[in-house]
Parts: C-alpha cells; sequence; structure tokens
C-alpha cells in the first residue's frame, strides 16, 4: 500500500474537486429546430413584363435556324440579338401577383406574372398564410418534438457514459461484533469476543480507460446524430406543411374554374330560353345546356369536396381543431422560386455536405467506430480501480482512533465475450458504412428528381399558358358565330371544355412547379442553402 502526499484529507478534496467540476461544467446541448423563416420565400414585387413568356421551337432545327437555344422559365437564355434578356424569375406566393379576373393571362405576360384566381366563396373558412403555417408547424409539430426528446435521451446517456468514469462517494458507519471462535495464523481455534466501530467517509472510482477513451467518444457522436436528426424532422415537417399548402391553393383554384364553368352554363342555358322563347332555338339544345349546367354544378359539388380533404389534411398537421377549416391567405396561384435552377451538379455537392441526414448517417458510423475501437482494445487498455477509505476506528465511538486505508489496482479483461462483442461492432460498424452510402445517393438522387421535375413544371407553365389564351379567344369567338347563328351549340359546349381544361392544367403546372421548388429546397438541405438570401 502506498500512503499519497497530503493525507486522506487531500486526496478527499482532490477527488471531490473532480467529482464537481464533472456535474457543474456540462456543455449546452442545443436542442431548437431550424428557423421555419428560413422556408418563407422573400416577397417580390412582379415584373414589369418586359420579357414574354417563352415559345420554344418545337423542333431541333427550328432552334437551330433561328440560332437560339430553347428558353427555360428562370434561367438566363442568350438572344439571337446577343443582348441578355433573362426571363424573370417567379414571384413568391405571399406577393400579390396580378389576379387576372377570367383567368386569363394577357399575352405580354411573363412567367412572374402568371396567375390563376381562387375561389373566394369559403366565409367560414379560416385564411392563413404560408408564413403563419410554417411558423405553426415549427412550433408546434410533435415530430418535431418526438425528435428533441430523442436528442435529449441521448444527452442523457452522453451524462451517463461521463458520470460513470467520475469518483463515488458514500461515508459509512459500522459496527461489528465477533463472539466466539476464531482461528488464529497458526491454524489454532481459540473463542474470542471483540467489537469494533467504524465511522468516516470513503471513495472509491473504477476508471475504465477504454471508455474513457472509446464509449465516451461514441456517445457524443450519437449525440450529434440525434441533433441532426431534430433538423432531418424540422425540414420534413416544414416540407410536408408547404406541400400541403400548395394542396389546398391548388384545390382552391380548381373550385374558381369550377365555378366559372357554372356561370358559363347559366349563361348559354338564358341564351337557349331566349332563342326558344323566340322561336329561334330547338328545345334540345336547352335541354343539353340544362344537362351542362348540372355537370358544372355537379363539378363545383367535387371540387368543394377536394378543398375540404386538402383543409382537413393542413389542419391535421397544424394540430388545429379538426372543424377547422383552412382557405389560402392568397388570392391567386403563383409560381414560387426558392431555388434558382442553375448548376445541377453544385446543387448536388451543397446537398451532401448540408443534408442533415447525411450528417446523421456520418455520425452514427463515427459512434460505431467509436464502439468497435473499445472492443478492439479493451482487452490492451486496463481498468483503473483506486478507493480512499478515512475515519474513526476503535471498540466504541467514544473511543475512536485515526484509520486510512488506500488501495489502487489495475484489471486487464480477458474475457472470450470480447471477441463475440467485437465481431459485433465490426459487423454494426460495416452496416453504418453501407447506411452512409445509401443517404448520399439518395440525397443525390433527390435533387435530381426535384431540379428535373422544376424544371419540367416551369416549360409546361409556358405551354399551358399559350393554351389558356388559345382556348380563351376560341371560345370568345364560337361564342359570337353562335349569338349570329352560324355555329352549333356543340362547337360552344367543346370550347368551353378547352378552356376549362386549360385552365385546370395551368393551374396543376403553377402548383407543381411550387411543390417541385419546395421538393428542392428539402433536398438541398433547405432553402439557406441554395437559394437566395431570406432577410
Amino acid at each position: 500500500m502506498s500512503r499519497w502526499r497530503g493525507g486522506a484529507p487531500g486526496v478527499l478534496a482532490a477527488w471531490a474537486a473532480l467529482g464537481v467540476s464533472g456535474c457543474l461544467f456540462v456543455d449546452p446541448v442545443d436542442l431548437t429546430p431550424p428557423d421555419p423563416a428560413a422556408w418563407i420565400p422573400p416577397p417580390q414585387a412582379p415584373s414589369e413584363r418586359s420579357s414574354t413568356v417563352p415559345a420554344p421551337p418545337s423542333t431541333a432545327s427550328e432552334a437551330a435556324t433561328a440560332g437560339a437555344t430553347p428558353e427555360v422559365p428562370g434561367v438566363a437564355s442568350p438572344q439571337v440579338s446577343g443582348a441578355e434578356a433573362p426571363v424573370a424569375p417567379p414571384s413568391p406566393v405571399n406577393a400579390r401577383a396580378p389576379s387576372f379576373a377570367n383567368g386569363v393571362p394577357p399575352a405580354d405576360a411573363t412567367i412572374r406574372d402568371v396567375a390563376m384566381p381562387l375561389a373566394t366563396g369559403l366565409p367560414d373558412a379560416r385564411p392563413l398564410a404560408l408564413a403563419e403555417i410554417l411558423a405553426t408547424v415549427g412550433a408546434e409539430a410533435l415530430d418535431i418534438r418526438s425528435a428533441q426528446q430523442d436528442a435529449a435521451s441521448a444527452e442523457a446517456e452522453r451524462r451517463i457514459v461521463r458520470d460513470s468514469l467520475l469518483p463515488s462517494f458514500s461515508a459509512q458507519a459500522k459496527f461489528g461484533l465477533l463472539n466466539g471462535y476464531t482461528q488464529g495464523t497458526a491454524g489454532r481455534f481459540f473463542n474470542t469476543n471483540y467489537q469494533n466501530t467504524l465511522i468516516g467517509p470513503k471513495v472509491e472510482l473504477t476508471y475504465d480507460l477504454a471508455a474513457a477513451v472509446f464509449t465516451l467518444q461514441a456517445a457524443q457522436e450519437h449525440l450529434e446524430g440525434e441533433l441532426a436528426a431534430i433538423r432531418v424532422t424540422a425540414n420534413d415537417s416544414l416540407h410536408a406543411a408547404a406541400t400541403g399548402y400548395f394542396d389546398l391553393v391548388e384545390s382552391c383554384a380548381q373550385l374558381w374554374i369550377a365555378e366559372i364553368s357554372v356561370r358559363h352554363g347559366h349563361e348559354l342555358v338564358d341564351l337557349e330560353l331566349t332563342r326558344v322563347s323566340s322561336g329561334a332555338g330547338l328545345e334540345v339544345d336547352l335541354l343539353r345546356a340544362q344537362a351542362k349546367l348540372a355537370e358544372a354544378e355537379r363539378g363545383v359539388l367535387e371540387a368543394r369536396r377536394l378543398v375540404a380533404v386538402a383543409s382537413a389534411e393542413l389542419v391535421e398537421q397544424l394540430g388545429l381543431p379538426p372543424s377547422t377549416e383552412l382557405v389560402p391567405a392568397e388570392d391567386a396561384i403563383v409560381a414560387v422560386e426558392l431555388i434558382p435552377l442553375g448548376d445541377l451538379d453544385e446543387l448536388v455537392r451543397k446537398a451532401v455536405a448540408n443534408r442533415p441526414e447525411v450528417a446523421q448517417a456520418g455520425r452514427e458510423l463515427a459512434a460505431s467506430q467509436e464502439s468497435e475501437g473499445y472492443w478492439e482494445n479493451r482487452w490492451i487498455i486496463p481498468q483503473v480501480k483506486l478507493s480512499a477509505e478515512y475515519g474513526g476506528f476503535g471498540t466504541n465511538p467514544r473511543d475512536l482512533q485515526d484509520r486510512e486505508i488506500y488501495t489502487a489496482a489495475a484489471e486487464w479483461s480477458l474475457d472470450p465475450m470480447n471477441l463475440s462483442q467485437l465481431d459485433k461492432a465490426r459487423a454494426t460498424r460495416r452496416k453504418a458504412e453501407v447506411a452512409e452510402t445509401q443517404v448520399t445517393r439518395m440525397v443525390a438522387s433527390e435533387v435530381v428528381q426535384a431540379f428535373r421535375s422544376s424544371q419540367a413544371a416551369a416549360a409546361t407553365i409556358s405551354s399551358a399558358v399559350r393554351e389558356v389564351q388559345a382556348s380563351a379567344e376560341a371560345y370568345e369567338l364560337v361564342q359570337v358565330r353562335y349569338r349570329e347563328g352560324v355555329a352549333l351549340q356543340e362547337e360552344v359546349l367543346r370550347a368551353e371544355l378547352d378552356l376549362t381544361r386549360a385552365q385546370s392544367a395551368l393551374t396543376g403546372a403553377l402548383a407543381s412547379y411550387d411543390r417541385s421548388q419546395f421538393d428542392l429546397a428539402r433536398a438541398i438541405g433547405g432553402p439557406r442553402n441554395g437559394g437566395p438570401a431570406v432577410p
């Protein structure tokens, strides 16, 4: 046995300081999810219509003849004259883009100006803007709260590992009595009767050096992985809320189209009634117009059902009372740009660097590597056991003498189970490597898919605008010809159906573009990691 310099009081004071410092100086862990404001598009004014909606050549040969590259909305392209005239980027959802009362964009509209009105005849519904929805989700999402508790549990596990390396303190008051035979050093038995009392503190420390090196670091890596999981969950929740919002916006725009179709049906029925009353019309035309009106009214009911379904899904995400009915606070659906469609390879690199899923997989891999290192070195690195005992020792509490006991030991674990534990740790590490590769590939694939979807939706907006413009003009011409008696009612019905389908296609293209932009924002780890600066 060795006697430490300073005696028992010095040893106790040093270990007490170690224990107190370990309990007081705890690294703070931030469980706050990402700021939802990063997902809110900055307000922008509508464009000045300096460039029209592009009409790309129908064939590659026409493009070569024109000397121009087919134009992609939101991406600058060279003009024949050599002067740069990029298409203006789409406006954010909270900007008041021009609302065209008849649902037909003017001939000189840019993609930024393209908008389809939303139905407003829902007086009992609660209007809610995208910014409010994202803020509510960021504060109330149960998935985020659950992820925060997982991180809090991981932090507690880290503290448990750390605290296991600190000394334990105990106070003892023991009384012993021996009455009977005992064996002496010579092997003879003799009768004895004695008692002793021991009062004082005791400190014990079992220090697993391998655990200090590897296990504590593994717990830290696991904690960092759970903190990344909070960002994963928050991004998923915000993305789901934004997608649900655009589902609601699209359904309200489709309801407006259905209501306009009913208005057209009423106009046709009134016209047929006038013609039948004057003897210039046929009863069958009136019946056909009334059937068309009934069909349009049924379409309104179906559109209202879809609005109610989209509203209910969004209400569930926001944790609002189930009976709440929501409508968008905006008055039109417009193209929302979060991520400019620039260099795809650069977006993929940003995604791999910024996606919290990649960071989480990397942390879990690092934790598995630390666990493997622990079992590889456990049989080499010893456990150090130290104890110090100080107190009074004697026959009774009134007659005690000072007593100090010190113990120091080193133990090596040669348990055969270590080899099995090592095999298990290696398999876990290899699985974590595969998981990290899978996540990296998944992230790259999601970026490419969202990028291509945004490009396709942007191009679809351009063609849908031209389709709406042509269908609206055709509908007006057929109406004039029908009133003059030189067109059939069937032509009017067909033209009205073509216009309705074109407007519905434009609405779907706008909603698809908006959803794909939020898909792209999530794919790269959030709008701040690739989009325009958000004030």
